[in-house]
């Protein structure tokens, strides 16, 4: 106890440190578990845990953080799922429009990546198929694996950082500290 106080108070740099490495991890794990199904309810039941303002912003800061983190073009289910939780911890309107406009953001892309598979399927597969009927080979049992092709990997990543870029920047007017 001597040797406690002798070094002496934390200063308040050390001490908002001390609450950020204990409190934002708690955040970051609520919001997996959110991720992964907890109700509404329970989200609001385990932030009401925290009395303390501060300790109640951190959790809320790495709770915010690590949602935004998980939004993807790829994933549009989780991406829903974590601005919903944005949307009710963030709080304000403006958090939940930008929300609803990442939201419909990522439905243009998966609208736009599902168009361009058909394209490029028909196009991939008329290709293969020519090129196998020129070898000899041809039959019903043909079945070409466009996500194979260089094609379409090619036309994706294009038309994936074209959205990204767009998604990059909604994200940074979303609420995450």
């Amino acid at each position: 106890m001597e040797k406690a106080e002798k070094l002496g108070k934390l200063s308040p740099e050390e001490a908002q440190k001390q609450l950020e490495e204990e409190f934002y991890p708690r955040g970051k794990a609520l919001a997996e578990k959110y991720l992964k199904g907890l109700p509404r309810r329970d989200l609001e039941i385990e932030l009401g845990k925290f009395t303390d303002e501060k300790q109640k912003a951190i959790v809320k800061r790495g709770f915010l953080a690590t949602l935004a983190g998980e939004i993807s073009l790829e994933e549009a289910e989780k991406a829903a799922r974590a601005l919903e939780g944005i949307s009710l911890v963030g709080g304000g309107s403006a958090s939940a429009r930008t929300a609803e406009t990442i939201a419909a953001l990522i439905n243009k892309y998966q609208e736009a990546k599902d168009n361009l598979y058909k394209s490029c399927r028909e196009t991939v597969s008329a290709g293969v198929t020519e090129q196998l009927k020129q070898e000899g080979i041809s039959g019903s049992a043909i079945q070409v694996n466009i996500l194979a092709a260089k094609e379409w990997q090619d036309a994706r990543k294009q038309l994936f950082s074209s959205y990204d870029v767009d998604l990059a920047s909604l994200k940074k007017n979303l609420p995450v500290g």
